[in-house]
């Protein structure tokens, strides 16, 4: 059984520094409503970063695509992504039926050649993991997190510090061992040796130089890197440089060395001489770099990179294998789904998708399956596309315009006056062709491209134009950061506006009466969306984007959808943009440049990942309100709203109670966290997510707000034996048309607010027993009550409620604090008779005796008045203690 680690060839294209950091190991530093398919079966290449062999199959991990397998010597390749979370693949390793793939975002493992992965989480989730290899029992581990290397002896379950005498920040690049000796080879600072498998390091030499690669073949040492190849036959005591250049990826099989970097080369004689072996490989583009190697014991591999420019900002990977030694190439694509895709068109039925590096491939039956159609194509870096007149336009970095009256099937080049042939954009505008150069600005063509006139009068300064848009029969153009507005088919540009705190428009589409402008900050990279109605005044939009990278737009029946480049995905906005949500789940790490609308679906074409797509009616927002609770409160009440589709951006939901708009202070895609605003009344919860609503089959009971305060006081006046008088000042903060409720008690107690429940109006309380309301003073301005029809002789408690009640709000009554209270007791009964035959007799000079029949009923005494040499006179008043200065007694 063998096990193999087969690290990343890094690209060496005039700097190998800077193909470093580019490409294979970036220097270290301190709601979803459905699912995409992928749909690009034909596209063929990836961006091989890595290859592992076992005894049954041979693996590759793609920067952007993930992990891909053969289990036919590389003829065919199929994804193999289940479970793996990050798609940037840099490093790999097989252990029987173990593979490893180290990512930018961590340590996957699998136990099944593939089929399944897991993240080994006690090795960091978020470093790069540059290397990993399996020595001598130990699984080895370097990236860029602290401690530099790692080892496990569980294969991954558990791991171990390993870097003691490395140096600080050490970057290992791959891991090698000899008989006993683990040797690792350091990017800036050579090769380090470990005698004891990693407990302890020391420097084998090469100070100082960036090697990338250390092997051993018989009973030699090789090592590789930025300055060549080297060479040692004493153990790494010593070494000799026995080729120059950049070659950062180095294997070695029974027979040959080989090596890549900006070309492969072969040694037969153990590095003394090399020969260069790439026929069969061809040179599509300006730059062409080789990234890593890989051998079965039955073919040589390859993968290789084709770039456009010097920036490295278009870019084909492709793999190829040998059966004979390197003497011959054969593209082995097949399979390897992770080509870049710049632009998209639909016409004549078809769907066209333009690639990076491999030109345009076409389908018919919504992106199931690509043919590619180049002929006549001489130059296959394609950047845009248009359509018009009878013809399908292509324009290209580097080739200029091309065009096909037959639907792709041909081309032909269309360049005559074309002076800057780098094409970014196309647009059709009356009948006239235009095209948006690198660094000339506009040109036009009246005869569909036949030739072209530079048409930049209005312009500054004429420089990138990025892209076009077409609205009310303006076209605009944007140059750098700047839009210009044509309003004859592009012939002078004389209104413009420069959007400011940006560097750059990247994209622009008319729809909904708007013109929206994908934009790149100019100071940090930010990048936002800019709406405008007339392409002068310009409104910056985009919440719940996230950290936004747009690089596409597209409409379809006035849903926008975007690309976000920074969160890998596409989201929607049915509001014009003002809110946005993402449409089904993000493409991992690979980041989306353009979307398109093609026959029911739509499509998302990826950096480095191929073609995604997805029907159009599971694009949009789709929230669902399932309950909500509580169902009924004042103003200011929280609410938590259960369901799902809605946005985790709080400001991309939109609450309304019965057409109030409440403020969401939280949100995920299954509940939100809102306060019933003021003025809030009775009636329906609506939720709209990015311009999209559902409505609730439930009300929600608002209630009037709670009075702030209460009256200053309560009094209660005895009136007579059946009524008792209250007043009270008016509660200040208390709104119109509400009022007062009086509660009354008999048993010695004052009311309490018990059965007080807002919402629920004074005659239909439940009270407790011996509790009555006495009244309901429905209106602010009445400050008094007669309470009648009591108990005479009887003690009566009260208590004072004010309530708010307004515009069919429920009522909300005041229990903040401690009511006012009062009580008083209603007088005697009067008697209903009185004494008869009252007669006095002098008994003394100085006394009377008097007589009286008993009045019937029993009253409780009697008040005898005199009076000298008159009869008294006046009506003793209710309620008056007199004081007797003759007192009889009671007969009864």
């Amino acid at each position: 059984m063998r096990s193999h680690l087969l690290i990343s060839c890094l690209p060496f294209i005039r700097s190998f520094l800077r193909v470093l950091f580019s490409l294979l190991l970036i220097a270290p530093t301190g709601a979803l409503w459905a699912q995409w398919e992928k749909r690009d079966s034909g596209i063929n290449g990836a961006e091989v970063r890595a290859f592992a062999v076992n005894d049954n199959y041979i693996f590759a991990g793609t920067y952007g695509a993930g992990v891909f397998r053969s289990a036919d010597h590389g003829s065919t390749w199929q994804a193999i992504n289940t479970g793996i979370t990050n798609d940037n693949v840099i490093s790999l390793i097989t252990n029987g039926s173990y593979v490893f793939a180290g990512t930018d975002a961590g340590l996957f493992r699998s136990a099944d050649n593939g089929n399944t992965w897991t993240q080994l989480t006690n090795l960091s989730t978020t470093a790069r993991i540059y290397a990993v290899n399996l020595v001598n029992g130990y699984l080895f581990a370097s990236g860029n997190f602290t401690g530099y290397v790692f080892r496990s002896t569980d294969n991954g379950e558990t791991w171990q510090q390993a870097n003691l005498g490395l140096p600080a920040g050490a970057v290992v690049y791959s891991f090698t061992v000899k008989g006993s000796v683990l040797y690792a080879a350091l990017y800036s600072s050579g090769v380090y040796k470990s005698l004891d498998n990693g407990e302890t390091w020391e420097n084998s030499g090469l100070g100082g130089a960036s090697i990338t690669q250390v092997i051993v073949k018989g009973t030699d040492l090789f090592a590789s890197g930025l300055l060549g190849i080297y060479r040692s036959t004493d153990d790494g005591a010593n070494w000799v440089n026995i080729r120059g250049g950049g070659y950062p990826s180095l294997i070695a099989t029974s027979a040959y060395l080989y090596a890549c970097g900006e070309e492969v080369v072969r040694s037969a004689d153990n590095g003394n001489t090399w020969a260069t072996i790439t026929t069969g490989i061809p040179t599509l583009s300006q730059y062409r770099t080789f990234i890593t190697l890989a051998s079965d014991n039955v073919n040589l591999y390859v993968s290789s990179l084709h770039y456009s420019s010097t920036n490295g900002s278009t870019q084909v990977g492709s793999v190829y294998r040998s059966s004979n030694n390197g003497d011959n190439w054969l593209v082995s694509n097949s399979g390897l789904r992770g080509v870049g895709i710049k632009c998209f068109i639909s016409e004549g039925g078809y769907l066209f998708s333009g690639t990076s590096e491999s030109g345009v491939y076409r389908s018919s039956d919504n992106g199931l399956n690509w043919v590619s159609v180049n002929t006549g194509l001489t130059n296959l870096r394609i950047q845009a596309f248009a359509k018009g007149n009878g013809y399908l336009f292509a324009g290209t970095l580097g080739g200029g315009v091309f065009r096909s009256a037959n639907y792709g099937n041909t081309w032909e080049a269309v360049n005559t006056g074309l002076i800057y042939t780098d094409i970014q954009s196309l647009a059709i505008s009356g009948s006239r062709l235009l095209a948006g150069s690198s660094g000339g600005g506009v040109y036009r063509s009246d005869n569909n491209g036949a030739n072209w006139t530079a048409s930049n009068a209005g312009i500054a300064t004429p420089g990138y134009v990025y892209a076009f848009a077409v609205k009310d029969g303006y076209l605009f153009a944007a140059n750098g950061a700047t839009v210009y507005r044509s309003t004859n088919n592009g012939t002078s540009w004389p209104t413009s506006s420069t959007l400011e705190s940006f560097s750059r428009v990247v994209t622009m589409v008319s729809a909904n009466n708007n013109i929206y402008a994908a934009t790149i900050a100019s100071c940090c990279g930010g990048n936002t969306i800019q709406r405008s109605v007339d392409g002068v005044s310009w409104t910056g939009i985009g919440a719940g984007l996230g950290a936004v990278n747009v690089r596409g737009i597209t409409s379809d029946n006035n849903v926008l959808y975007a690309t976000n480049a920074n969160e890998t995905g596409v989201f929607a906005s049915a509001n014009e943009g003002t809110g946005w949500v993402p449409v089904g789940e993000k493409f991992l790490t690979n980041r989306t440049q353009v979307v398109h609308v093609h026959n029911g679906y739509l499509f998302a074409g990826t950096e480095a990942g191929g073609i995604y797509a997805i029907p159009l009616a599971q694009t949009v927002p789709n929230p669902v309100i399932s309950s909500f609770s509580p169902t009924a409160g004042v103003p200011g009440t929280t609410i938590v709203i259960t369901g799902s589709g809605f946005s985790t951006t709080n400001s991309v939901n939109e609450v309304s109670f019965n057409g109030v708009s409440g403020w969401v202070s939280a949100a995920t895609a299954t509940s939100l966290t809102v306060q019933v605003p003021p003025g809030a009344t009775t009636g329906k919860v609506t939720v709209t997510v990015a311009g999209v609503p559902v409505v609730s089959t439930q009300d929600f009971t608002a209630y009037a707000a709670q009075p702030l305060s209460q009256p200053g006081f309560l009094s209660a006046v005895t009136a007579s034996p059946s009524q008792i008088n209250l007043s009270f000042p008016a509660a200040s903060t208390i709104t119109n048309g509400a009022g007062y409720i009086i509660l009354r008690r008999q048993d010695g107690t004052n009311p309490t607010v018990t059965g007080i429940e807002d919402g629920t109006v004074p005659a239909s309380l439940t009270l407790p027993a011996g509790t009555t309301l006495a009244a309901n003073i429905s209106t602010n301005s009445i400050t008094s009550f007669e309470n009648t029809g009591l108990l005479a002789a009887t003690q009566y408690h009260y208590l004072i409620i004010p309530y708010n009640v307004q515009a069919g709000q429920a009522i909300n009554y005041y229990t903040a604090s401690s009511l006012q209270t009062a009580n008083a007791t209603t007088r005697a009964a009067e008697p209903t008779a009185q004494p008869t035959g009252l007669t006095f007799t002098n008994v003394l000079s100085s006394s009377m005796e008097g007589t009286f029949v008993a009045a019937a009923g029993s009253p409780a005494g009697y008040l005898v008045v005199r009076r000298a040499g008159a009869a008294p006179t006046g009506v003793p008043q209710d309620g008056t203690a007199y004081a007797p200065v003759l007192r009889l007694a009671m007969v009864r």
